[in-house]
């Protein structure tokens, strides 16, 4: 599994500049009308055959790179480039959220199209075998006939163990679009056939996306395992935020300090409920921390 660094994100598009190169148009330039796509996604058995046609269109920053869906050759996912910008303007189709997270070992800015995906990101980051994902990684083309549907996931992500997995991240009231159908049906048979570990990510609670926020801006620091105070704390392994804080020095700065110990995934607690001198938690073992 390679550890190079990945690719930059794309520049955001500017009013009037392309969302994506010429070259990959090109390739899209047969798409089924909205209103046959939905004849499509209505007749179980339209799925089960555009699922088996299903190809992935890579970008390596200069052409675009073809294969199946259920090649089993694993992506070169620090290779890819985004197949697309996310507008900036305003009035914009998408607008865009700054990420900070790590592949591989290496520090990367991943740009999403909302505050949800931002907060779905930062959950990722705390998943025990997180090694990397990239955004707008590549798009799906399902060919029926003369005519093909698209779609672009929003995350294609690989593990320590080196299995690849997608996600798409989605508001619940937008699930019943066209959009959203594409997911639900077409993208869900798609990846069930072709054995590929794909998920739909909806709402999240605001006190959750309100914490991780908090936490997600502490990740990446210098890790807490490089300070002094940390041996003591590893030893005592405390059990509540509480005795985590006064372990960690006690006043705001040991509160700092629990509040990293969390963020970098040494301890887990209920994220969907405020953090407060109570708040129980959980210890993780050594190599589940952060990577």
């Amino acid at each position: 599994m390679t550890t190079n660094p990945p690719q930059p994100p794309r520049v955001p598009a500017r009013r009037g500049a392309r969302r994506m190169d010429r070259k990959l148009t090109e390739l899209l330039s047969s798409q089924m009308s909205h209103v046959d796509a939905m004849r499509t996604l209505d007749d179980p058995d339209a799925i089960a055959e555009a699922a088996m046609s299903a190809e992935l269109i890579l970008w390596d920053g200069r052409n675009p790179l073809i294969q199946s869906l259920f090649d089993p050759t694993p992506l070169p996912l620090a290779d890819l480039h985004p197949v697309r910008r996310i507008g900036t303007y305003h009035g914009a189709r998408s607008r865009f959220a700054f990420h900070p997270t790590v592949f591989a070992g290496h520090p990367h800015l991943v740009l999403c199209e909302s505050l949800l995906e931002s907060a779905w990101l930062a959950q990722f980051d705390r998943r025990p075998e997180h090694w990397g994902y990239i955004g707008q990684a590549g798009i799906i083309r399902w060919q029926l006939g003369q005519k093909s549907i698209i779609h672009v996931p929003d995350v294609i992500g690989q593990d320590r163990d080196g299995h690849q997995w997608i996600a798409d991240v989605r508001y619940s009231v937008g699930m019943d679009t066209y959009s959203g159908l594409i997911m639900d049906r077409l993208m869900r048979a798609t990846c069930e056939t072709a054995q590929l570990d794909y998920e739909i990510f909806t709402d999240m609670r605001p006190q959750r996306r309100k914490n991780l926020s908090s936490l997600s801006g502490m990740r990446w620091r210098r890790s807490v395992t490089e300070f002094d105070w940390w041996p003591r704390v590893s030893e005592m392994q405390p059990v509540t935020f509480g005795t985590l804080t006064e372990a960690a020095g006690g006043g705001d700065l040991g509160r700092n300090r629990a509040l990293r110990t969390i963020a970098q995934c040494h301890v887990d607690l209920n994220l969907s409920s405020a953090i407060v001198s109570r708040s129980p938690l959980t210890w993780r073992e050594a190599d589940n921390a952060q990577p």
